[in-house]
């Protein structure tokens, strides 16, 4: 199974709690071109959806967990502004512990 680049991007990016809409941003495109991005990570990783895709991606080496960490805001920051980042990394910390 191969990610492309630009997919592999996608998912890190979206492990960090970014939305379609800010990693659109981030990335110059427009955020249909992420949608289309997340159809073919689904269709490769065999994923419903992206929490799956992303743990399934971070098993198999595909995306660093190093970088979804390095790149998320600090945990100070969480708990001034809880925000969509803080679940879904806590989100992906438990499917991890309980796989």
């Amino acid at each position: 199974m191969y990610l492309t680049k630009r997919e592999t991007q996608i998912m890190e990016l979206s492990a960090t709690g970014m939305t379609n809409k800010e990693i659109a941003g981030k990335l110059c495109i427009s955020i249909s071109t992420v949608n289309n991005h997340w159809i073919n990570i689904f269709a490769k990783t065999k994923s419903r959806n992206k929490v799956h895709a992303t743990v399934k991606a971070m098993k198999n080496g595909w995306i660093s967990l190093v970088f979804v960490l390095v790149v998320s805001a600090p945990a100070s920051d969480m708990f001034r502004r809880p925000s969509a980042r803080v679940s879904a990394r806590s989100t992906l910390i438990r499917y991890q512990q309980n796989v």
